[in-house]
């Protein structure tokens, strides 16, 4: 006779797939578009520059993606 036992889970995993429910539920093939009450923040950019070689293109390219998020707020 098999004896039914519970399943044991941490709360890691009630956690990542609350946030893969959340993911799928509001992306698409444009990106993720949180609601205000999940983001109240909708962008934050951070350049992280590795070296000393890539410095330029890091710190342009932020520039270069907060001027399209601009554009687009515009739309």
């Amino acid at each position: 006779m098999k004896k039914k036992q519970l399943n044991w889970q941490t709360s890691l995993e009630l956690t990542k797939r609350t946030i893969g429910v959340l993911v799928m539920m509001h992306g698409d093939n444009k990106g993720l578009v949180l609601p205000p009450k999940v983001a109240s923040t909708q962008v934050v950019i951070v350049p992280i520059k590795i070296s000393k070689d890539n410095a330029k293109e890091i710190f342009g390219r932020d520039n270069e993606i907060y001027e399209q998020l601009k554009k687009k707020k515009l739309e």
